[in-house]
């Protein structure tokens, strides 16, 4: 009987050890973390969807939401995609619409997914909804809308488009010009009229005035808006064409002889620019498109003085002006081709050049070219979207205004003057976050 007890009390003894054994494994999953939020949500690269891992998402832990505000690409396919979770501390399960999760399975944020964590000690448990928003249309695309065609009185012989608080305009007369304003690009007040015969595509605003030169070269003019009109003197220099404005003031190229200068309009008269290198041969003296992109002027194709052709080569300056290098040459590979005429602008980091005329042909081209670096290289834009019954343009004006591309008037392929105003403006410029 005494031997039956102590084996009796051994069997329970080993039971009770195996049961806290199996009790002490179970507590062991737990730890005394107690937090459930969530510090940090993002996916890794996909190629289903392009630049995934770079949408930074929002974690609203009064509210128990994860969402991003800036959407993904249009197009991005949702349904396989990896998450990575870091939490204020570590949770001991979570679960995705009621199922357990391994943190390394992909899953499908097609539609809004519920987060289920419980915290390291098992008490608390939160539920996330976590929904990713993508672009519903494409934000590269271009919608276009047609405005009231100019109100003329007269043929007009050559567009410059430019922006300031209103969208400015000056449209070249044969005997001079006329300098004109909207807020709306539907109705149109006069600023002034011009009696000089001036080129209108050298046309640069600065401080609500407007500076050009006259088609002789021996003045250059100024139009505030206002109506007030002035010349400055140019002395022995003959001055080709505005660049830009750089340091706040117009930069002018010129020559002077045979030699070109570069020359700024500082304290109400002309000064040479002191060049800390000699100008790059091959500047254009007149036929060029000019932007400005970052405080960088950048100067595209054009006319070469004594030249018999037109140049496809790009040439850009920033600070005051004192140093010009070339960016690009005719030889370069994706460049713009041999180009004059041509009407460009900066939109949303690309700088955008329109139509113009090309070295074999004086119609004009028909195409539409882009460079995302500033002008180093070029390709052919398939996206813009113009209507079909826009045709090739050259001396046409185009800027950006409002968030807009505005391309006005100019010769077409049939060699008829046209007087018509076009907005275009690409989807994301209405996104709430860029």
């Amino acid at each position: 009987m005494p031997n039956f007890l102590h084996h009796t009390r051994r069997i329970f003894a080993t039971m009770a050890a195996a049961g806290l054994l199996l009790l002490s494994a179970c507590e062991s999953k737990y730890n005394d973390n107690t937090d459930t939020r969530i510090l940090r949500f993002t996916f890794g690269a996909a190629a289903n969807a392009p630049g995934i891992e770079s949408v930074s998402f929002t974690i609203d832990n009064d509210n128990n939401l994860i969402f991003n505000e800036d959407s993904a690409a249009y197009g991005s396919n949702l349904t396989r995609l990896y998450p990575s979770i870091t939490y204020y501390e570590k949770p001991y399960s979570i679960a995705v619409d009621g199922e357990v999760w391994n943190e390394t399975d992909s899953l499908d944020f097609s539609y809004p997914r519920i987060l289920t964590i419980v915290s390291g000690d098992g008490k608390n448990t939160d539920e996330y909804t976590v929904k990713v928003l993508k672009h519903k249309v494409d934000p590269d695309k271009f919608v276009w809308k047609r405005h009231s065609d100019l109100p003329l009185d007269f043929a007009p012989k050559g567009f410059k488009a430019l922006a300031g608080e209103n969208l400015i305009l000056v449209v070249k007369k044969v005997d001079g010009a006329r300098v004109m304003s909207t807020a709306d690009g539907d109705n149109w007040t006069t600023v002034a009229d011009i009696a000089t015969t001036v080129d209108v595509t050298t046309a640069t605003l600065s401080n609500d005035t407007v500076y050009m030169t006259t088609t002789s070269r021996d003045a250059l003019l100024y139009v505030t808006l206002d109506g007030q009109q002035g010349t400055y003197s140019t002395g022995s220099w003959e001055v080709c064409d505005i660049y830009g404005i750089l340091n706040g003031k117009p930069c002018i190229f010129a020559y002077e002889g045979d030699t070109p200068v570069m020359l700024a309009l500082t304290d109400g008269s002309l000064q040479a620019i002191e060049l800390t290198d000699a100008l790059p041969t091959g500047m254009p003296y007149t036929g060029a498109s000019k932007v400005t992109i970052d405080g960088r002027v950048i100067v595209i194709g054009g006319s070469v003085r004594n030249a018999e052709e037109y140049s496809g080569e790009v040439f850009s300056a920033n600070g005051v002006g004192d140093y010009w290098a070339k960016t690009n040459s005719n030889s370069t590979s994706l460049t713009i081709g041999k180009r004059a005429w041509a009407a460009a602008t900066c939109y949303f980091g690309k700088i955008y050049l329109f139509g113009g005329t090309r070295l074999w042909d004086s119609s004009p081209a028909n195409t539409i070219n882009y460079s995302v670096d500033q002008g180093f290289s070029w390709d052919t834009s398939t996206t813009m979207g113009l209507p079909d019954d826009y045709l090739s343009r050259k001396l046409h004006g185009a800027v950006t205004w409002n968030k807009s591309i505005w391309l006005i008037g100019g010769l077409d392929k049939n060699l008829s003057w046209n007087s018509d105003v076009r907005e275009g403006r690409i989807n994301r410029a209405d996104f709430i976050k860029q």
